[in-house]
């Protein structure tokens, strides 16, 4: 004997299911707001949170590919006999030095001068810290006098192209540099002239040289006066601060620096740091008002409907049946709100990447789909809404 499924909730859930539906069409202005304010809230919290994952992936990405040092440190001249001694304090697994230092260039089209930070580079082995990663050209050949790497934003912003050349005051030397190559690094993916506000690419920028070039250009011949160095496993870092500290003392220096100190890496972090910030304020704001809205669209309801409500308990109508009702009567606009704010996060993600894209020199930086994300900004949106439809319930 075949038994029959029970008539009596499916015919009370499509009763309901009806009257959803007329209530739907009745306070469609007031859903439609609630809507809006939710995507507002997805939307912020889906862009945020994909942009500072996406900018912290391009950051420990880029950091390995180049071996970004640990620490850093300058002084106005040391030889080149000092480096061994150097070398030997504990902690250090690699340590480097180079010459840099600022030069006035001539650039068409504008009438002020623009300035660079010469810097000197070697070619990359398996073990070189702070290597350039080339986007167009190549590198400069061992002990190739003038051949130069521009960075990428100076040459975009100037209209640089592989071959031209470049009149640049290096000590007191007027001298035509040849463009081989044009390259970015994590050490300037911020590329900022010191005293500005924000950066300039069309009047600031980095042109790496070889390494004995830049010093025989800058006067630091057989000498440096930047230093970097890569930390040992389980090296104590400010131990080895104070070792390079009394050691470099001599040598004219304000002290050696971490990683967190350097402009470059501390502008990065920060933007991301602000992004997380704002992935749980602006959110938070907008979502608890969705929910504040919600309350006071579904009390209203729950109050007009009081009589309604009383007739369809005496008919039999259980409460849980009833709660379930009004609860979709919330969740519908809150569920079409993250729909919509997903769409409108990452469209808005992508729009962010593309600026960070022009400020920050990462070699790669696009707006990934993290499904993660949308479906936390999910949850908590649902969460918001069931929150704001807590008092009408229990009613």
């Amino acid at each position: 004997m075949t038994r029959r499924r029970p008539e009596g909730p499916l015919i009370i859930r499509r009763l309901l299911d009806r009257k959803l539906r007329r209530d739907l069409r009745t306070h469609l202005g007031s859903l439609v707001a609630i809507a809006i304010v939710v995507a507002c809230g997805v939307a912020a919290f889906v862009a945020e949170r994909s942009v500072s994952r996406v900018l912290s992936a391009a950051q420990a990405d880029y950091y390995a590919q180049v071996r970004f040092p640990d620490l850093f440190a300058r002084v106005r001249r040391a030889p080149d006999a000092a480096i061994a001694r150097l070398e030997a304090l504990r902690g250090i697994a690699r340590l480097e030095t180079r010459a840099v230092g600022e030069v006035v260039l001539r650039l068409p089209g504008l009438r002020e001068p623009a300035s660079a930070l010469i810097v000197g580079t070697r070619t990359p082995t398996s073990a070189t810290l702070n290597h350039v990663v080339l986007r167009a050209g190549r590198r400069p050949f061992d002990g190739e006098r003038d051949a130069a790497i521009v960075s990428e934003g100076f040459a975009t912003a100037n209209g640089i192209m592989v071959s031209d050349t470049l009149g640049a005051v290096i000590g007191d030397r007027w001298r035509t540099l040849r463009v081989v190559g044009i390259g970015v690094t994590a050490e300037f993916v911020y590329e900022l002239r010191a005293g500005d506000m924000l950066p300039d690419p069309r009047r600031y920028g980095v042109i790496w040289l070889d390494a004995e070039s830049a010093a025989d250009a800058l006067g630091y011949t057989g000498a440096w006066n930047d230093l970097a160095v890569s930390l040992a496993p389980h090296a104590d870092t400010l131990a080895v601060i104070d070792a390079l500290d009394a050691e470099l003392a001599r040598f004219g220096t304000l002290g050696a620096y971490g990683r967190s100190r350097h402009a470059s890496h501390l502008f990065v972090t920060e933007e991301i740091r602000q992004n997380q910030t704002f992935a749980l304020v602006l959110p938070a704001i907008l979502l608890a008002v969705a929910a504040f809205l919600v309350h006071l669209v579904l009390g209203r309801v729950v109050t007009q409907q009081r009589d309604q409500v009383g007739t369809l308990k005496a008919y039999g109508f259980p409460a849980a049946a009833l709660a379930r009702h009004y609860a979709l009567f919330a969740l519908v606009p809150v569920l079409a709100g993250t729909v919509l704010g997903t769409g409108l996060g990452l469209w808005l993600g992508r729009g962010l990447t593309g600026i960070y894209a022009a400020f920050f020199r990462f070699p790669s930086l696009e707006l990934r789909v993290f499904p993660a994300e949308i479906a936390l900004a999910g949850v908590i949106a649902v969460a918001s809404g069931l929150a704001g439809a807590l008092g009408a319930l229990r009613r």
